[in-house]
């Protein structure tokens, strides 16, 4: 999220990812899913890394996660 915030660069994206595993304390969730925009700010870092992002998805596939055990 940071990334796709504009908080740095994918130069520094090691840094920031340090930054953003001291900083939370264990309360990352809440801290992501009180910022409304974290979908965009996601697709954003995601971009900025390289993936690509169809947003095509809304929902979790149980199935998926069935099959996996």
């Amino acid at each position: 999220m940071r990334l796709g915030r504009g908080d740095g660069s994918i130069e520094e994206w090691k840094e920031l990812r340090r930054e953003a595993v001291e900083g939370r304390d264990g309360r990352a969730a809440r801290y992501l899913l009180g910022e409304p925009m974290l979908g965009d700010f996601l697709a954003e870092g995601l971009d900025q890394l390289g993936f690509s992002w169809t947003g095509e998805r809304i929902s979790a596939d149980s199935t998926s996660v069935r099959s996996r055990r």
